[in-house]
């Protein structure tokens, strides 16, 4: 995809042809990429493909051109048989109007009826006639109309024909794939820092990228695109070996097929004696960043001693903090912490990250979260916890610089690549905060450009993640790097227990008939809008709504009403019991929110000292609103949303949580 995305800039800028034979290598790439494709997204065995055969390629434009001939050819019959049908039906037409002269004129001449008779049958004769060979004309037509589309769809099959990756050689794999990639990091032979066929100890290396100091950063060792990835690393592994007994230092080492690069830090002096096994990379690293790689060998602390801080300073916080250093002082580079809603995860990311940084494992630092609230929470707790770390919330000011950045993944996504912002190499540690599953299905590309470790924080129960992220935090399904839930944060007295209270109405809980409302009732139930149908037609009134239908299909504002007293009277108080504390009210849907929050206003007016207010992605300054929901001060005591503040949202003061059909793993997460 590089080489063929390379080559489409140049030609869409550059005025010139482009050669033949450039063109060619390109339709191979192109290919290539292709049956990749197919083998890895096919829902269907593939068959065995043939080689790749160029004559093709080559005689496409005669085989264009003969197939425009046969096309004009079969046109212009097609027109000489139209012409023939139109003038078949326009005889058709005459002897038509001719029969009916003969009868008008057999009606009005007795006289000569028998002759007249004769005339009309001859007439009727030909016109069947006629009619026959019409038909006659349009069958074989259309025959040999399917018969060319028969050819045309057998050509289409046999140019189709599925075909193996290219055997292209170590040169072409070199020049159209490998050359551009190490120039787009800054490294070329005629930039002076990169040397090809480096001869050292009766061996020759494929690439050896220098720094200014004359010392060798990396060796790559390069194979054709249909030898295994693996063919190079015992070869590149030798190379690296001999370079470091001329230098005194061992390079980084990558080797190559051209589509997969790995990178084997097999020199990372890890304290323990563990090393990183190679790893696949979306791009060579520039000088500036393989000089820091070389730069944190043996400059790593022992994680197992570094002094934790006291930000994250609670026993089970500072467990989950040595279940991370024992996994990633043990080689690995993602690990997976599950902990309960409330217990301190961003605060035990944060003393991670100063963790890491202060023992020289990493430098640069990601924090990903899924909502705008989030990243403006974790910043401030960066900003106040960890200030020397420059924190930058990429939402408000993307060019700014530090240390550690916090983003959105929509955000991140559009500042990834080879000409954007951030280059793969640009971070040693990725914060997910509230890591699940549709994370990584849909943002797994922010995964797979970055080379590094990755850590996930999540309250989600440890039964209830699914596999597939366990799978790719390399972690046992149900076993996390670290666990600290729910029903424990309570034993150790960290969390208080929930007090449940089911508050609903008999409609809530049997749903509405018709036969059982009063005739007002009934009047307001028949003049309401049910919605239409697919024609457009409106519904008629059913008989009934069951209690799954009620806030669905009809918001029943007696319902909203009796639910609402209830909060209001069962609501845990303050301010000497006289005032509702922080309350938040999950609604079905924006409607749904805003008709909670008018009834509420009725029931508990602003002027009693307890404000609501809607706040969704629908309505205007929500951040601002949550802003002014966290504030104990601000009276705004009650928030109404539909899932903006179901996950992640820090508000210690929140007393009161009303939602209609909890889940376990939706209660523990909020909980």
């Amino acid at each position: 995809m590089h080489v063929i995305r390379k080559a489409g800039n140049a030609s869409a800028h550059d005025s010139k042809p482009v050669p033949p034979e450039q063109a060619e290598r390109i339709v191979r790439h192109l290919f290539d990429v292709l049956v990749r494709v197919a083998k890895r997204f096919s829902t269907k065995p593939l068959p065995p493909v043939a080689p790749f055969d160029v004559a093709i390629l080559r005689a496409a434009p005669k085989q264009a051109a003969q197939s425009r001939q046969q096309l004009l050819a079969l046109q212009r019959e097609l027109d000489r048989l139209a012409a023939e049908s139109d003038g078949f039906r326009l005889q058709l037409s005459e002897a038509e109007a001719a029969q009916l002269a003969l009868e008008r004129e057999l009606a009005e001449q007795a006289r000569e009826k028998a002759a007249a008779q004769e005339t009309a049958d001859d007439a009727l004769r030909e016109a069947r006639e006629a009619r026959e060979r019409v038909k006659h004309l349009e069958a074989e037509l259309r025959e040999r109309y399917l018969e060319q589309q028969e050819a045309v769809r057998a050509s289409e099959e046999a140019s189709a024909v599925d075909l193996p990756p290219l055997a292209r050689s170590e040169a072409d794999t070199r020049r159209d794939i490998i050359d551009p990639m190490l120039a787009d990091a800054g490294f070329s032979v005629a930039g002076g820092n990169l040397t090809v066929e480096y001869p050292i100890e009766d061996l020759y290396i494929d690439y050896v990228a220098w720094g200014t100091d004359g010392q060798p950063l990396a060796i790559i060792e390069a194979k054709k695109t249909e030898r295994s990835i693996n063919d190079g690393r015992v070869q590149a592994e030798d190379y690296a070996e001999a370079l470091g007994r001329k230098f005194g230092r061992v390079p980084l080492v990558f080797y190559t097929n051209g589509h997969d690069v790995r990178f084997w830090d097999r020199d990372a002096e890890l304290p323990g004696g563990y090393c990183y096994e190679a790893r696949q990379v979306e791009e060579y690293p520039t000088a500036a960043a393989m000089e820091e790689l070389i730069r944190r060998r043996g400059k790593r602390q022992p994680l197992e001693t570094t002094e934790l801080s006291d930000i994250a300073a609670r026993p089970y916080q500072q467990q989950m903090l040595r279940a991370v250093s024992e996994r990633f002082a043990a080689g690995h580079r993602r690990a997976l912490l599950v902990m309960a809603t409330g217990t301190g995860k961003t605060r035990v990311s944060i003393s991670l990250v100063k963790m890491l940084m202060e023992a020289g494992w990493v430098r640069n630092v990601l924090f990903l979260a899924d909502r705008k609230a989030l990243v403006r929470q974790a910043h401030s707790a960066f900003v106040e916890h960890l200030p020397g770390s420059n924190p930058v919330n990429l939402l408000a000011n993307k060019e700014a610089t530090g240390q550690v950045y916090v983003s959105t993944y929509n955000t991140m996504i559009d500042m990834v690549g080879p000409t954007e912002r951030f280059g793969s190499f640009d971070f040693d540690l990725i914060v997910v905060d509230e890591a699940h599953r549709s994370i990584y299905q849909r943002y797994r590309r922010l995964f797979e450009y970055f080379d590094a470790a990755v850590v996930g924080l999540t309250a989600t129960p440890r039964s209830n993640v699914e596999h597939n992220t366990y799978r790719f935090f390399g972690c046992e399904p149900g076993a996390p790097t670290g666990y600290y839930g729910l029903d424990k944060a309570i034993e150790d007295g960290y969390l208080v227990a929930p007090k449940l209270f089911r508050g609903d109405s008999l409609f809530m809980r049997q749903g509405v008939k018709y036969s059982e409302l009063s005739s007002e009732e009934q009047l307001e139930w028949d003049m309401k809008d049910w919605g239409s149908d697919e024609s457009g037609d409106p519904l008629e009134a059913p008989g009934e709504i069951t209690s799954a239908e009620m806030n669905r299909v009809l918001y029943n504002l007696d319902t909203i009403r009796q639910v609402l007293a209830q909060v209001i009277e069962r609501g845990i108080k303050v301010g000497g019991a006289d005032r509702l504390g922080k309350t938040i009210i999950f609604a079905r849907t924006q409607r749904h929110a805003e008709l909670i929050a008018e009834v509420f206003r009725t029931l508990l007016p602003p002027a009693a000292g307890t404000r609501c207010e809607v706040i969704t992605h629908g309505v205007k300054d929500a951040e601002g609103l949550i802003d002014r929901f966290k504030d104990p001060a601000s009276g705004l005591d009650v928030a109404v949303s539909v899932d903006m503040l179901d996950t992640g949202i820090d508000v210690p003061e929140v007393l009161n949580l009303k939602r209609p059909g909890f889940g376990s793993a939706s209660f523990t997460a909020l909980c």
